[in-house]
């Protein structure tokens, strides 16, 4: 049952709170632009735009009204914040009040949830636009490109993002990886983090080697020490594959390159070959 409805007089479900079966019925029918009045096909009084906005808001109070009830024990926090696995929780009891929509009506529902601006939400949505990664299109790179601009404020969001629903995308589309490149000269530290941190779940399905090497030549002397973890962190994941490989970029590089990211980079080396890049 959805709760949230502000009307109590569309049904008698509504006064405690809860969306009737019939109401659920009647919706459900609305999105096909149409519902049954006495055995004649009727217009109802929302169109299929409006009700992703109405139903949307019902989701997101049911959401609202779970992380409150999950704020109030003390098991559930850290701090006065709630944990991590529990909001992903929340995710998972709540994706099944979505589940049976359209990829642009869950996306837009996500869109809702981030603009709220709180990590929760961004959780959330974020979660629930990688469950649904297998209805992705070449099309949606702007779209989450736009999230990654407008949405994405600390190395947290940028890795969540990155490494599930933007790097599936790019996985799924690699042709999309030229236009990734372009975030390289940005002045948005998450751009050029994202630029790194977006090829790892492809990287660690054994694709797109090639283009990460060309990135981390790029990111290279980048000052950011966030940005240098995230350029260090693709070439780890590269090095589960190719240590050699990765062992070479770094001696060629050993002089100029910064050691944090010399250091993420080799973590997952050989000893050997690890204790050789870490000489001075």
């Amino acid at each position: 049952m959805v709760r949230g409805m502000s009307d109590p007089g569309v049904c008698h479900g509504a006064r405690t709170g809860e969306l009737c079966l019939l109401c659920g019925l009647w919706l459900r029918e609305a999105a096909q632009g149409f519902r049954d009045v006495g055995g004649t096909q009727e217009k109802p009084g929302i169109y299929p735009g409006n009700l992703v906005i109405d139903s949307a808001t019902m989701v997101i109070q049911d959401l609202q009204q779970s992380i409150s009830i999950a704020e109030q024990d003390k098991r559930n926090l850290k701090g006065k914040t709630l944990i991590t696995a529990v909001v992903r929780q929340i995710a998972k009891d709540h994706f099944q009040q979505v589940e049976g929509r359209s990829k642009d009506d869950i996306l837009a529902i996500c869109e809702r949830l981030l603009d709220s601006a709180g990590w929760y939400e961004r959780t959330i949505a974020f979660q629930w636009a990688f469950r649904i990664r297998r209805q992705y299109a070449d099309s949606d790179f702007g779209r989450f490109e736009t999230w990654l601009e407008k949405y994405v404020n600390g190395w947290d969001s940028c890795d969540d993002f990155c490494t599930h629903a933007f790097g599936y995308l790019i996985y799924a589309f690699p042709e999309h990886i030229s236009a990734v490149k372009t975030w390289i000269p940005s002045g948005n530290r998450w751009f050029r983090r994202g630029a790194a941190v977006v090829m790892i779940y492809g990287i660690r399905r054994g694709q797109g080697f090639e283009p990460a090497f060309e990135i981390a030549e790029q990111l290279l002397l980048d000052e950011d020490d966030l940005v240098q973890k995230g350029y260090g962190w693709m070439l780890k994941e590269i090095s589960k594959y190719e240590p050699q490989r990765v062992f070479e970029f770094v001696m060629d590089r050993k002089a100029m390159m910064p050691r944090t990211s010399l250091r993420y980079a080799i973590e997952k080396l050989p000893t050997e070959l690890r204790y050789r890049a870490m000489e001075k």
